[in-house]
């Protein structure tokens, strides 16, 4: 998960919200590090911007910035790959195992 989402940031384009940081940044100095990187990833996987910058960063199809928004024209990817997500989390499924194979195909395709 931590390299999905060091990419959604660095290739895709993914920020987190002012509102969302400002939450983390008091859970971290009220909870400590722990429950502030709960809180960090929860937001994260929950926004929709975050896989469809994911989907950028890993070349599911062509997004376009818009409005606060970023809207993805070739194909959905990034919705089926964040519902397999949730659906595994939901199901008690291998959500590591997700994230692992996730980045290996996309490191595995041919150019």
């Amino acid at each position: 998960m931590n390299e999905a989402i060091k990419l959604a940031i660095e290739k895709g384009g993914y920020e987190m919200l002012a509102n969302q940081k400002a939450i983390v940044e008091i859970h971290f100095r009220k909870f400590g590090k722990n429950t502030a990187r709960r809180i960090f990833e929860t937001f994260i996987l929950q926004d929709p911007v975050f896989w469809q910058t994911l989907g950028k960063a890993l070349g599911w199809g062509e997004c376009n910035e818009g409005y606060h928004v970023h809207t993805c024209n070739v194909r959905d990817s990034w919705k089926e790959n964040a519902h397999q997500y949730f659906d595994l989390l939901l199901t008690g499924g291998d959500t590591e195992k997700f994230w692992k194979d996730l980045i290996n195909e996309v490191a595995t395709e041919p150019n």
